[in-house]
């Protein structure tokens, strides 16, 4: 047990001017990593962790998330979760819209 709390911390991830806020993204509460895939300044990589989140909700803000690489989308849009499927369809509808 005190091995465990002895670990040496993840580096706080900046998210915009001065406000830094510190991550490990499988451990957070659900609804916290869906805020956290709402950002449209996330880092690349941080993209790619909460797209491959056990929680489908999560994925699904990903799809959603304007700022979200077109890859990393397409990829998604392969997602077996009809939540995740669901989410793929709006983005779709969203973008046909606004042509």
């Amino acid at each position: 047990m005190l091995a465990k709390n002895l670990q040496k911390p993840k580096p706080p991830i900046l998210l915009g001017p001065g406000r830094a806020v510190e991550i490990q993204a499988s451990k957070e509460p659900e609804n916290i990593r869906e805020c956290l895939a709402e950002n449209p300044s996330l880092p690349p990589y941080l993209f790619e962790r909460l797209a491959a989140d056990d929680s489908p909700g999560v994925r699904s803000v990903i799809v959603l998330n304007p700022a979200t690489p077109a890859a990393l989308r397409q990829r998604l849009s392969a997602d077996p979760d009809p939540t995740v499927q669901n989410a793929v369809k709006r983005y779709a509808g969203q973008q046909t819209m606004q042509k």
